[in-house]
């Protein structure tokens, strides 16, 4: 009888199965934290003035919408690529991982 180690019994067998829901766990928890940060520092409950946020940028540009749009415009375009594009990296990892396991 062979004797094979916990660790690779661990990194082949079950890492592959709980790799995709690691990948969501992650985008929903990160891509959640930068909504959450950028919400209550656009509500003046999150980072103080003096510290830059997306939510504060969003919130000092709330006053000069009519003149200068794109004070509001460009922070909340990076609040959206930036939670889009873990979202879109997330998905092709899954689908790395999903092309293994049928492989095998």
């Amino acid at each position: 009888i062979a004797k094979v180690s916990k660790l690779k019994i661990l990194f082949k067998y079950y890492a592959p199965i709980l790799a995709p829901i690691y990948f969501v766990s992650f985008t929903f928890g990160v891509g959640g934290a930068i909504l959450a940060e950028s919400g209550l520092s656009f509500l003046g409950l999150g980072i103080v003035a003096p510290q830059m946020s997306w939510g504060t940028i969003l919130s000092s540009g709330k006053d000069v919408i009519e003149i200068a749009w794109w004070v509001s415009f460009f922070p909340g375009l990076m609040i959206f690529l930036v939670t889009f594009s873990l979202i879109n990296i997330s998905n092709y990892l899954q689908q790395l991982t999903n092309q293994k396991e049928i492989r095998n």
